[in-house]
């Protein structure tokens, strides 16, 4: 049984180790040669040493809590790797007992130390921030947009467009775009938009629209297609913001009249 489980260790793709109750090597799989040096798996070595500055202090104060309650954690680290770079990691750290068992419903046996398991999840997490830049920067535009699927169905919207439009995404979402035209033009103004986008990718104009409370406004919008790696549209992309009268930004800056 201990050959089995040394065996699903040494070729686990993720990194397997034993740490004693102060943090030092007791047993590293070969992946993780992956990110450190030989020096730096030396058994009794500090399992901790590469441990990014900032999360020096948490993850050994996680070991300690798991060697003194005997539960278990899950926690994120960084650690500096043998290339150079910093790599972000979520791992398990799992009691060790010296002899594993049952006794009137609790644990026995002396904790000696931990299980770490850990993923990298450098490239889950940078995604991960991307979209959350991304969720920002949707929200926070000054231009309205709505996002829709293939098929005209409302899938997003951010806070310019119930600004300007006086729409709340409840009202919105999972709704045909068609719904949202206003009656100001006729639906062919709209459709040439959607039809310039399906052929060159990009198709604007410049309309008036209605807000929800029957005001009118006039408008500049652009449609965009979206297409997956196979060339078919998948979504599409709306954006739009308000005009004045002479048709230039409402939220531009006005200015100064030129002297005669």
């Amino acid at each position: 049984s201990e050959r089995r489980y040394r065996l699903i260790a040494d070729n686990a793709g993720d990194l397997v180790a034993m740490v004693d109750r102060g943090g030092r090597w007791q047993y590293a799989s070969p992946s993780y040669a992956r990110i450190f040096s030989a020096h730096d798996l030396a058994a009794g070595a500090d399992a901790f040493r590469n441990l990014h500055e900032e999360d020096q202090f948490r993850v050994r104060g996680a070991l300690q809590v798991v060697v003194r309650s005997g539960e278990s954690c899950r926690l994120r680290m960084r650690l500096h790797t043998i290339a150079g770079d910093v790599r972000r990691f979520e791992a398990l750290l799992h009691p060790v007992r010296e002899r594993e068992g049952k006794m009137r419903g609790e644990m026995r046996g002396e904790i000696l130390g931990a299980v770490l398991v850990a993923r990298d999840v450098t490239e889950l997490r940078d995604r991960e921030e991307q979209l959350e830049v991304a969720a920002h920067a949707f929200e926070r535009m000054t231009e309205a947009m709505a996002i829709t699927n293939a098929a005209g169905r409302m899938l997003a919207i951010n806070q310019s467009f119930t600004r300007i439009t006086g729409y709340a995404q409840v009202e919105v979402l999972g709704r045909p775009e068609s719904e949202f035209r206003n009656a100001m033009q006729p639906d062919s103004f709209y459709d040439g938009l959607y039809a310039a986008a399906l052929s060159t990718g990009h198709g604007h104009g410049t309309t008036w629209c209605r807000r929800r409370d029957g005001t009118v406004y006039r408008e500049w919008r652009s449609v965009s297609a979206v297409r997956d790696a196979d060339g078919r549209v998948t979504h599409y992309v709306a954006l739009f913001r308000e005009l004045d009268s002479h048709g230039t930004d409402r939220g531009s800056e006005e200015r100064p009249a030129k002297s005669a």
